[in-house]
C-alpha cells in the first residue's frame, strides 16, 4: 500500500514538473518570437529612414539645380515678367 502511494506521488510530482517545463519552454519561444519580430521591425524602419533621407537629399540637388537655372550668376531671374514671383509660373 505505502508503495503505491508513494508512486503515484512520484508520477504527480513528474506530471507537475514535466507541466512546469512546457510553460517556461512556452514563454521562453514566445519571447524569442517577440523579439525577433521587433528586430525585423527596426530593421524594415531603418532601411526606410535611409530611403526618405535619400530621396529629400535628391530633392535638395534638384531644387539647387532649378535655383542656379532661374537666378543665373546676377541673382536675377530669367524670362520672368515683373510681379510673377510664384514658382511654375516663369
Amino acid at each position: 500500500m505505502k508503495f503505491l502511494r508513494a508512486m503515484k506521488k512520484l508520477k504527480i510530482k513528474q506530471q507537475i514538473i514535466a507541466a512546469v517545463m512546457a510553460c517556461v519552454l512556452g514563454i521562453g519561444g514566445i519571447y524569442s518570437v517577440h523579439a525577433s519580430v521587433i528586430n525585423d521591425a527596426k530593421n524594415k524602419k531603418n532601411e526606410a529612414q535611409q530611403e526618405l533621407d535619400n530621396l529629400n537629399s535628391q530633392i535638395d540637388e534638384i531644387q539647387a539645380a532649378q535655383s542656379a537655372h532661374r537666378y543665373g550668376s546676377s541673382g536675377k531671374r530669367y524670362g520672368c515678367k515683373a510681379g510673377r514671383e510664384l514658382p511654375g509660373e516663369c
